[in-house]
């Protein structure tokens, strides 16, 4: 019997002996002697194991086999979906694209399913490689961009009793950014991933844009006529006239918004001088009314004397070089003088606002003028009809206005604008704020907090307070001629600071007349104005080499020193005027210039160059020769 156990002992535990002295036949009868037991070979049940085995095997091959004979056709699905997540990452984001890509995403699922492709093996698989996943993944995304479109479209439709519904529409797209930065840090594949790298800086930017807007919601509600009725008058300064406000205003208008309505006029602005003088062209008497202007808001007589300057009509009251100064008193001599609506606030936009956004809607067709209005050709066409083609200039019809064509256009272009897609409307809005920076337009509004959010992001035209050196060069016409977009113009200041820390200025001014216009132009008679820091000392000025110092005038304003001449250029002639001066204070460890280009010119010439005895980092831009469309800040440190 212990012997029968040492045998059994070997059955259970087969590892302790060699496979060769295991007799597996005497081992089964012994099992039956003892358990009194028969073991039946079940051979049937083996053969049903391995057709099984084998059935699976060739199913499996069959299915890798057919998918791989359908690879073309799979790649070009899985294209197809690339195609349209990628139109969606350029910005054709709209819900008809969106749903697009859902079909064709599914459609891809389901030919991957019909070719005998398993979701399972999509992990591993050699041909998608977590593709359609990561295409999942980018059509959430778009998906996301979408829902906070239509977020932003409808608290534009809300009233202001539903401020706490705005305030949860914000918190509800950021949390949509949120998840869509989720969505696409899980993506793999790289053909889908480089689409984060540009779609990331979108993602930003409208994190930033939404964050600004809730952050300062309410005055952005009183703003756009939605915490009581707004009115606001409208200036079009052409900037082919420069003047301090981007240009001579010959048009102007009113737009008045509401929670319902919105409403907008524009006229020539020399309806208002006849509502002052009447039919007598000629007069320039001083009316009454103008008198009683505050003290603060009169224009100095130093630069522009009442003897030579109508200050009281409102197409002349840019006597200042800061925007808001100007806009008080276009508020107070539309009241007061030309006896008109009480405003909100003052908007100022040149020609270059208005073709951007051309660019962006097409063109307008006129029939009534027989003409087609686009970006290429609205400055040519709308002087030209103002300026000639028109029964005012032909006919001396005093019963039509000159500017009729713009009165006719200005429904046609909003309504272009109400009609157009959410992704040209975000390109628009992209064009207010690139306008807002390069000082095409300009606001001023009534309201303090909404006031110091326009100045926050320079947008409203201020001759800004600067601690250490200053420039801002402002020129206007004074002749009425269309001609400063042929004016060009190069600005060089060099610096020097000595151990003292005392700085010394020459700047470089130099002007060329580069066009003969054959309509409006002519000679070019520019009253410059030249802001520079206050307590400068000035040692001289030359004029193309020939001492000038006599002809250079001094005033203030905001704190700054004003030096101010004429000029004077014939068509295709050129002129150069250097100043040097000090500066009353010292440069320390800290300093800085700040220049502050005019509104409504074009990008100019520029160059500052910096020389100091003392140890100083030099900032990128200095000793450069730079274009600048906007102002520039050029801070240095020693």
């Amino acid at each position: 019997m212990g012997n029968q156990r040492r045998r059994l002992d070997g059955v259970y535990s087969p590892v302790f002996q060699k496979s060769s002295e295991v007799d597996w036949f005497e081992i089964r009868h012994e099992w039956e002697d003892l358990t009194g037991k028969k073991l039946h070979y079940s051979w049937w049940k083996g053969i049903i194991f391995w057709i099984l085995l084998v059935g699976i095997f060739v199913y499996l091959q069959a299915g890798f086999f057919n998918l791989y004979f359908s690879k073309p056709y799979l790649e070009g699905k899985v294209a197809e979906v690339e195609t349209l997540a990628k139109n969606l990452n350029q910005g054709q984001v709209s819900s008809e694209k969106i749903s697009q890509a859902e079909e064709s995403l599914n459609n891809l699922k389901i030919a991957t399913q019909n070719k005998g492709q398993f979701f399972v093996f999509l992990s591993f698989n050699p041909l998608f490689k977590g593709k359609v996943i990561d295409l999942s993944r980018f059509l959430l995304v778009t998906q996301r961009v979408e829902a906070i479109k239509s977020l932003i479209l409808q608290i534009t439709k809300k009233r202001p009793e539903n401020l706490r519904e705005w305030q949860f529409d914000f918190w509800l797209a950021h949390f949509y950014l949120k998840e869509m930065n989720k969505e696409f840090s899980l993506i793999q594949e790289p053909k889908i991933k480089i689409y984060y790298h540009v779609f990331d800086p979108r993602l930003k930017q409208l994190k930033t844009d939404l964050k600004f807007v809730q952050n300062h919601l309410s005055e952005i509600l009183w703003a756009l006529g939605q915490i009581g009725d707004r009115r606001y008058l409208f200036l079009f300064p052409n900037n082919k006239e420069e003047r301090n406000w981007g240009g001579y205003s010959g048009t102007y208008g009113e737009l008045e918004i509401s929670k319902d309505k919105l409403s907008f006029f524009n006229r020539d602005i020399y309806w208002l001088d006849w509502l002052v003088r009447g039919n007598d062209v000629n007069s320039i008497k001083k009316p009454e009314e103008a008198n009683d202007i505050p003290t603060d808001l009169a224009p100095d007589q130093k630069i522009f004397p009442e003897s030579q300057y109508t200050w009281w009509y409102l197409r002349n009251s840019a006597t200042s070089l800061d925007f808001k100064t100007n806009a008080l008193r276009a508020i107070w001599t539309y009241k007061n003088v030309h006896k008109q609506n009480q405003v909100d606030g003052v908007i100022a936009l040149t020609p270059d606002l208005i073709i951007d956004i051309f660019k962006i809607i097409g063109p307008i067709e006129m029939p009534d003028y027989e003409v087609t209005i686009s970006a290429d050709n609205f400055r040519d066409i709308v002087e030209y009809k103002v300026e000639v083609d028109n029964p005012f200039k032909k006919e001396k019809d005093h019963s039509q206005s000159p500017k009729q064509i713009l009165a006719d256009l200005a429904p046609k272009f909003f309504a272009k604008i109400e009609s157009s897609s959410i992704q040209d409307k975000i390109k628009i809005v992209e064009a207010v704020l690139k306008n807002l920076k390069d000082k095409q337009l300009m606001a001023y509004l009534e309201n303090p907090a909404a006031q110091n959010l326009l100045e926050q992001y320079n947008w409203a035209g201020r001759l800004k307070s600067y601690p250490w050196d200053f420039l801002a060069v402002y020129s206007s016409n004074m002749n009425g001629c269309k001609s400063s977009l042929g004016l060009e113009r190069k600005i060089n200041l060099s610096s020097n600071i000595d151990e003292k820390g005392l700085v010394s200025n020459q700047l470089e001014l130099e002007y060329y007349y580069k066009e003969n216009p054959i309509r409006f132009g002519g000679k070019i008679d520019n009253l410059i104005e030249i802001a520079l820091p206050k307590g400068i000392v000035l040692k001289n000025v030359t004029k193309n080499g020939e001492d000038f110092t006599a002809e250079v005038k001094f005033s203030e304003e905001e704190n700054k020193t004003i030096l101010f001449f004429l000029m004077s250029l014939n068509p295709l002639e050129k002129t150069k005027f250097i100043l040097n001066y000090t500066l009353a204070n010292s440069a320390s460890k800290d300093w800085g210039l700040l220049f502050q280009k005019q509104p409504g010119i074009e990008a100019i010439n520029f160059r500052y160059n910096l020389s100091s005895s003392r140890s100083v980092k030099i900032p990128e831009g200095v000793n450069e020769n730079l274009v600048l469309s906007s102002d520039r800040e050029f801070k240095v440190n020693f």
